[in-house]
């Protein structure tokens, strides 16, 4: 059965919040944040493609899954320096290797993979600025 949008949301919230230490994540959009947080989410535009292979029970999805980075503004250059780390493709502290490290993200995904950064700089969240990032990455589903 193909993995739901739910079921990759959580998924890949719990392997960043794994992977990235003093990173926190969150599947759903919260109403309030605390960060340094990675919320989780489907793409604004286009999310989901849906594609029929093998039959028509057999479905294959390609999700485009928005992760947004936010830190405290506060300090805006030691919170620079923690994005782009977030942002580098390798590193402890790199979201490419988070989701490398287990592309299935635990058995839910064929396979998952950071596709692109884009949107780095001030950010609104409920009326209030942060620094932040948008890092878009794809999902296969079976």
């Amino acid at each position: 059965m193909t993995a739901t949008l739910t079921q990759i949301r959580s998924a890949l919230a719990n392997q960043i919040a794994t992977q990235i230490t003093g990173l926190r994540a969150s599947e759903e959009v919260p109403a309030a944040i605390n960060p340094p947080m990675a919320v989780v989410g489907p793409n604004a535009g286009t999310f989901a493609e849906y594609e029929v292979t093998m039959g028509p029970n057999q479905a294959v999805v390609n999700w485009s899954i928005r992760v947004y980075l936010i830190l405290s503004y506060g300090n805006v250059v030691s919170s620079q320096k923690k994005l782009d780390a977030y942002l580098s493709p390798t590193g402890s502290q790199s979201l490419v290797q988070a989701v490398n490290h287990d592309p299935s993200l635990g058995g839910v995904a064929d396979f998952a993979v950071v596709a692109r950064a884009q949107r780095y700089g001030l950010v609104s969240y409920n009326g209030v600025d942060y620094l932040g990032a948008e890092v878009m990455v794809d999902v296969s589903a079976s």
